[in-house]
């Protein structure tokens, strides 16, 4: 329903509470039917009935904007044509249109591989012209959940989390549909992902029946068994590609096989690929088959659900079998490639394989070299290099000849998709595998648990060369890249653990210690720790800090011990740690381990070194974050200097170290003229450099634009450079990011400064609505925004509000920081504020009480007395003559 229309209606509802109630009061009182007010009620719910009508009406012409399904349709597509009519009569006929007012709900549920993702596409391709939205959600685990709705935010240009993506949905007029697929596991509360409110339809794939109770609209779901007789013989014959019209002989095959199969869609698209491949024809594929299924049933059970479910799936696994043994007895060189990139596959998570992955895989080696020879020529950095872990072939040896080979590898990958065992999307150039293709591959007969070590070891060694270490892999393309593999790395994690942790149990009642099985259970090295640094790096930029956090915890303590803190590869760990920490709201930890490396720097290279000073300044801003701000001038003056010495004045180094300068000199307030200076030479160095709207520029321009604001100078020019910093990075970062937040409060505090108190207000409540949801309520970034609140709603003479305010921040922030205590820069911030509302409202006492507590902390922040310190006992001594005037006049009066 659109924007007016839903107004409407929900005016209509209040004028019906409004008449009900009239009535019930005339009925009640004795004094009669009031005839009158019937009437009129009655004329109303005409007149919204029709509003629902012409709602309905619109909503079906709604425009597709967006479209993305868990899996793209088959060309073969066949059956289930009634409920893909059922469902849409029950989901958009105009009576549920008009007679509900809350989020629909539909569940298909039935075994694996009998086409429910496959029908829930087909339906969203049909049904595209009256859905503005179509989304989807891999519910397979909690973490792909999170991860599938970081990407419908990223769709939304709100901040990619899954809260973010939710509230983004909730909050929309359109009709949209989600798919939420895979939702087998039952220890996972679907409610909990359910966008909030009345809007949008939602369809859930599951094998699990009891995920029925989802439902919400009648009959609340279907059951996906085998497909109809005549349906199953089509798609089989369709997917072998065999001639129409079939005749009889067709026919009467065709029925054997689909019965045999048990008229799974999935197992009969495999078997039309065996016969369109010539693998055997269609007369003989049932004895391909039937060796397929003897030799799976000897030689393993396999991991399905339930007793019931097992011949089903033997049964589809068999035909898996015909097509994987047809590509390997090829025996040719695109068949062995394509053998040994499904079982990688297997490893990685089942969506969205970038051919990326195996390009970067290869060429990066040529790029990891040059700059470890660099490395080595300026630094005498030894160099990092693999052993000859177990790789595919193709990439193995493109990397020593230093050539990507991609006609070799294309040529593998069409095997496999001529098989049906992988799909591709020609758009994104990806992979994918149905995800019961993707277990079997791992629990083939001949995949031993050892031989899932080598290929689940070789798939994570995979991933690991396509991703890039500092300083290299920087651009914006290589994040995008590192974003999209995330599941692979999740995926290619727990297949590690769950290997190792079944290799142990073996080996309790076997000869314990004889073989190293790779990729498990192994002495952590030098592999292990160039895999771990590139993993942390993608855990990192997607915000799991804790995970990074413990990846770069074992690759320091490995560095520490075999190379120590004066090795150059050491301090970048230690200091890509301090920085987890520091996301992590650890900031004494982080700056700890920040003066630990300076002081190695200067240990073993010196107080000049390039190396040595960049540590300085990076301490400065952990002691700037602290509010040790002396400190932080000292270590950030002595880089200055220094890297203008050793880069020259114009270096990116050199330029980003003088903006954090003139940026810390701006806590003293006593020589806002250099700041400026500093601040603006930054600015204009990096926007050459980089461009304007690079984000170090953007920075730069930012605390550029705050000391024009604290020399109260310009507060116009002000507002507007912080507006063009607020909008590039909505479109570089989205409108949601902690620094487009950041934005809006420092837009917020110019907007004071003009006194525009609404527009500041109004800015200051999205972004902290937006904040609590994203960050949490706690988070520092959070009670800052509030702080600029507590400071509006003084300006508008909104004590009470403001009071409740700034109490919430101060007793939040009281141990933020150990080294402070009480005392953290932010928390006496606050204080000023509350003193500031306190004496407005004549409350001189209170007032005079944060004055002292407030000049006790700041004179713990810097050396000597501090401006505000100053301003704070000023403001006491008026308190104090306030306060004393009372009484005169108390007496005089007395």
């Amino acid at each position: 329903m659109s924007k007016d229309l839903r107004s409407l209606d929900q005016n209509f509802k209040s004028q019906m509470m409004s008449m009900e109630n009239r009535i019930k009061f005339s009925d009640e009182s004795g004094a009669g039917p009031d005839l009158e007010g019937v009437s009129t009620l009655s004329r109303i719910k005409h007149s919204r009935s029709s509003i629902r009508s012409v709602a309905a009406a619109v909503s079906i012409t709604t425009p597709n904007k967006f479209f993305d399904v868990p899996q793209p349709v088959s060309s073969v597509y066949t059956g289930r044509t009634a409920f893909l009519e059922k469902l849409r009569n029950i989901l958009f006929s105009p009576v549920t249109l008009e007679s509900t007012q809350k989020q629909l709900r539909f569940v298909i549920y039935g075994m694996g591989g009998s086409g429910k993702t496959q029908f829930c596409s087909k339906f969203a391709e049909q049904n595209r012209d009256c859905l503005w939205g179509v989304f989807w959600v891999d519910a397979s685990s909690q973490e792909r959940i999170k991860q599938t709705y970081a990407e419908i935010g990223k769709l939304g240009e709100v901040e990619p989390n899954h809260k973010a993506a939710m509230h983004w949905l909730s909050n929309r007029e359109e009709r949209w549909l989600l798919i939420i697929d895979n939702a087998d596991d039952p220890r996972i509360d679907l409610h909990e992902f359910f966008p909030k409110g009345d809007r949008g339809y939602i369809i859930i794939t599951t094998r699990n029946p009891a995920h029925k109770l989802y439902g919400n609209l009648k009959p609340g779901s279907f059951e996906f068994q085998g497909m109809e007789d005549y349906d199953a013989r089509t798609l089989l014959l369709r997917a072998a590609r065999l001639s129409e019209p079939w005749d009889a002989d067709c026919a009467t095959w065709a029925a054997k096989i689909t019965r045999q199969l048990g008229f799974l869609a999935l197992a009969l698209i495999h078997a039309g690929a065996a016969i369109r491949n010539r693998l055997c024809s269609l007369k003989d594929y049932l004895t391909f088959y039937d060796k397929n299924w003897e030799r799976i049933r000897r030689t393993r059970q396999l991991s399905v659900d339930s007793d019931g479910e097992r011949e089903e799936y033997m049964s589809a696994h068999a035909t898996y079998e015909v097509s994987f043994n047809g590509i390997a007895k090829k025996g040719t060189e695109s068949s062995e490639d394509a053998i040994q990139l499904l079982k990688i596959f297997s490893f990685f998570y089942f969506k969205n394989i970038r051919f990326d992955i195996l390009k970067k895989a290869v060429i990066n080696c040529e790029l990891e070299k040059a700059e470890q020879e660099r490395k080595a020529q300026q630094e005498g950095e030894r160099p990092l290099t693999w052993s000859s872990p177990v790789l595919p072939s193709a990439i193995r040896e493109g990397r020593a000849l230093q050539f990507f080979d991609e006609v070799r590898i294309r040529y593998a990958l069409r095997e496999l998709i001529q098989m049906s065992l992988v799909t591709q999307d020609e758009s994104a150039d990806s992979y994918s595998m149905h995800p019961l293709v993707h277990r079997w591959v791992q629990e083939r007969p001949e995949m031993s648990t050892s031989e899932q070590a080598v290929w689940s070891q070789a798939a994570a060694t995979t991933l690991a060369h396509s991703i890039l270490l500092p300083p290299l892999g920087e651009s914006e393309a290589d994040e995008i890249f590192r974003r999209d593999i995330l599941p692979h790395i999740d995926h290619v994690r727990s297949c590690l653990a769950a290997i190792n942790d079944k290799i142990t149990e073996n080996r309790k009642g076997r000869w314990y210690g004889l073989v190293q099985w790779p990729g498990a259970g192994s002495r952590f090295g030098r592999d292990n720790a160039i895999l771990y640094a590139k993993f942390s790096i993608v855990f990192a930029q997607n915000g799991r800090w804790d995970d990074a956090e413990s990846l770069q915890l074992a690759v320091k303590q490995y560095a520490d011990n075999i190379l120590g803190l004066e090795h150059p590869i050491t301090r970048r760990i230690t200091l890509a740690l301090a920085l987890t920490y520091w996301n992590q709201g650890r900031g004494d930890e982080a700056a700890d381990l920040q003066d630990a490396v300076l002081q190695a720097c200067m240990a073993s290279l010196g107080p000049n070194s390039h190396e040595t000073l960049m540590s300085m300044d990076l301490l400065g801003q952990g002691r700037w974050q602290q509010g040790r701000y002396s400190e932080a001038r000292m270590l950030q003056q002595h880089a200055v200097e220094g890297l203008i010495k050793i880069r020259g004045p114009r270096h990116e180094d050199t330029l980003s170290v003088m903006g954090n300068l003139g940026r810390t000199l701006m806590k003293f307030y006593e020589n806002p003229d250099e700041a400026k200076r500093l601040l603006s030479q930054a600015y204009d160095g990096l926007s050459e450099l980089l461009g304007p709207t690079h984000l170090k520029s953007l920075v730069m321009k930012e605390e550029l634009a705050l000391v024009i604001l604290q020399m109260e100078e310009e507060p116009s020019l002000a507002a507007t450079m912080i507006e063009e910093v607020l909008v590039s990075r909505k479109e570089k970062l989205g409108k949601e990011h902690p620094y487009s937040l950041l934005a809006m409060v420092n837009l917020a505090r110019a907007n004071i400064a003009m006194g525009q108190f609404k527009e500041a207000e109004s800015l200051v409540r999205w972004g902290l609505e937006v904040a609590d949801r994203n960050l949490s309520h706690k988070h520092i970034g959070t009670l800052m925004g509030r702080t600029v609140l507590g400071v509006i709603l003084t300006r508008q003479s909104r004590f009470d509000e403001a009071e409740d305010t700034l109490l919430g921040v101060i007793e939040n922030l009281r141990n933020f920081s150990s080294f402070r205590g009480d005392f953290h820069p932010d928390r006496l911030g606050a204080m000023i504020e509350l003193a500031k509302c306190y004496k407005l409202q004549g409350r001189v006492n209170d007032s005079i009480r944060l004055c002292d507590e407030t000049i006790e902390g700041l004179s713990k922040i810097s050396l000597k007395e501090h401006p505000l310190e100053k301003m704070m006992k000023r403001l006491k001594l008026e308190l104090i003559g306030m306060k004393n005037n009372d009484r005169k006049r108390e007496a005089i009066n007395n």
